[in-house]
């Protein structure tokens, strides 16, 4: 989701804009639920870009 090295820690601004999408993308019905909450808990734990 960013053209950063993957191996680059990842921001919690970061992380946040990542949840952003992933909440735009329940809205719209592009997630079910369970996807939508596994990607959300990824994306807070995630380390670095790659992670992202």
């Amino acid at each position: 989701m960013t053209s950063e090295s993957p191996d680059m820690r990842a921001s919690d601004s970061e992380r946040e804009r990542i949840a952003e999408l992933l909440r735009e993308a329940v809205a719209e019905g592009r997630l079910d639920m369970d996807e939508f909450d596994q990607r959300l808990e990824k994306a807070y734990k995630a380390r670095t870009h790659g992670e992202l």
